[in-house]
């Protein structure tokens, strides 16, 4: 066996706060991810929040998968031209 020394529990406890940290910030990230896209899809007058959000979260989290979803997803919604409505007398190409 062997003896832990008071570093190694110091390191140890150090070590357990920022995986702590890094499990809640993926769960409010998947949270987040999921309300906004819900909301963006719903097409809501707050859209640039969040997508804000989503860059934000992504930022935070550039190292998996899900951070450069979150980024591409954020950036893309920033960027997005809202469709515009044909008049009422204009044809669409489907009447």
């Amino acid at each position: 066996m062997g003896y832990t020394s008071s570093e190694d529990v110091i390191f140890f406890g150090v070590f357990a706060v920022i995986i702590g940290i890094i499990v809640l910030v993926t769960i409010a990230s998947a949270v987040i991810g999921f309300i906004a896209a819900f909301k963006i899809k719903a097409d809501v007058p707050k859209i640039r929040t969040y997508a804000i959000l989503l860059i934000v979260f992504g930022g935070l989290q550039i190292s998996s998968i899900q951070g450069i979803l979150f980024l591409i997803a954020g950036i893309l919604t920033l960027t997005r031209k809202p469709a515009e409505k044909p008049e009422s007398g204009e044809q669409t190409k489907w009447e």
